[in-house]
């Protein structure tokens, strides 16, 4: 009887030795492998984008959105876009169209969550050089022929530049205050005359 209860007890300690260390471990691992899973990378610097060949949907979906907004990188932007584009190229026209609109949707809310921390000086340089984007594309459209200006109509009708117009309304109407309206408006004007140029 007294040996059946030490070897009972010897039992107990090795699974003691096991259990304990494994009641440790566990969560720690849960915590990593949710971590890894779950927590979001650091956005990719400019050389990893241009040199990554797989993407999944929302990898490209959330990268293209970064390279639109206002603090991307502009060195390498239009290398960058091109890449991503040609990415894009390889999943059903669709499938772009719905990541296009995503991204576009994302890119112009965290634009306007970056704008909104900017010091009073470097919001005025930004507005500033969206002023001058804007009076660009305008000449650009004024300059062009008859055949480009319908090739962008036809685009302009599609159901995604629909989408886009959409998203950017719903975004200047509710989440804009009326400040950032007052401050965009002269930009919406430059665009719609830019439009009418069409």
């Amino acid at each position: 009887m007294k040996n059946k209860n030490q070897k009972l007890q010897a039992k107990k300690s090795r699974i003691r030795k096991v259990l304990i260390p494994l009641a440790i471990l566990l969560p720690i691992m849960t915590i990593l492998i949710v971590a890894i899973f779950v927590i979001n990378r650091e956005p990719m610097n400019a050389k990893e984008i241009l040199d990554k060949q797989e993407w999944t949907e929302k990898e490209l979906t959330r990268t293209l959105s970064r390279s639109m907004q206002l603090q991307s990188d502009r060195d390498f932007r239009r290398e960058v876009t091109q890449h991503l584009n040609k990415q894009l190229h390889k999943l059903p026209p669709e499938k772009q169209s719905e990541i296009r609109v995503a991204a576009v949707s994302d890119a112009m809310n965290q634009s306007l969550q970056q704008l909104r921390v900017l010091k009073p000086v470097e919001r005025q340089r930004l507005m500033r050089r969206m002023h001058e984007q804007v009076d660009r594309h305008y000449e650009r459209v004024k300059s062009m022929s008859d055949q480009e200006r319908r090739k962008i109509r036809e685009k302009s009708e599609s159901t995604e530049a629909k989408a886009i117009i959409n998203e950017a309304n719903r975004i200047v109407i509710v989440q804009m205050t009326p400040e950032e309206r007052r401050d965009f408006n002269p930009i919406i004007e430059k665009w719609l005359k830019t439009m009418r140029e069409l």
